[in-house]
């Protein structure tokens, strides 16, 4: 499906169908036909996320819809905080390591990384646009004017509180994380 956004043609397609370069340049993230994301009504063909890359194939393939890379995306830790109960997620800090930077960049225990991996694949759609110059300026401009939910700088998010607070409760969860006995030998 080809997206108009903002007078850029964009072609949306599933994450296994896309086959970006890694070359620079902006992503955007849409709710496919007939998806929604419930906690705020989001439907269908709904711009989620615009980011940046300086590696368009990577970004997509090796992180964002990659199990056990939540702790490297800012995207997924969101998604997975929003979907935290629906899909009974239980964040860890990044590596099962605790620390500050580890808890506030947590990942999901047990399957709940490919538990949201999967949900990611079924109702995410990814477009690509390769820019060999100007790819962070343009990152911007998009934020701004396309006001994507999931961007939390770049515009006014009326959402970006409730974010914030759902992620917060997954950080305090990755903070009162412990070793199982079995794995401190």
């Amino acid at each position: 499906m080809v997206q108009e956004t903002e007078g850029i043609a964009v072609q949306l397609r599933s994450i296994d169908n896309l086959d970006p370069t890694p070359s620079p340049g902006v992503y955007f993230l849409h709710l496919k036909a007939g998806s929604t994301l419930e906690v705020w009504g989001l439907r269908e063909d709904r711009l989620l996320y615009v980011g940046v890359s300086s590696n368009l194939a990577e970004r997509q393939f090796d992180t964002h819809f990659h199990s056990g890379q939540t702790g490297w995306s800012t995207v997924r830790r969101s998604l997975g905080a929003i979907l935290k109960e629906q899909l009974a997620l239980k964040a860890i800090p990044r590596n099962g390591r605790v620390s500050p930077t580890n808890c506030r960049n947590y990942e999901f225990a047990g399957n709940g990384e490919a538990q949201l991996t999967d949900w990611m694949e079924r109702h995410l759609d990814v477009a690509v646009m390769a820019l060999d110059e100007g790819w962070i300026e343009a990152e911007k401009r998009l934020i701004a004017e396309l006001q994507p939910p999931l961007c939390l700088k770049g515009w006014p998010n009326p959402l970006r509180s409730h974010i914030k607070a759902l992620r917060k409760v997954c950080i305090d969860e990755a903070r009162s994380f412990s070793v199982p006995e079995d794995d401190q030998k």
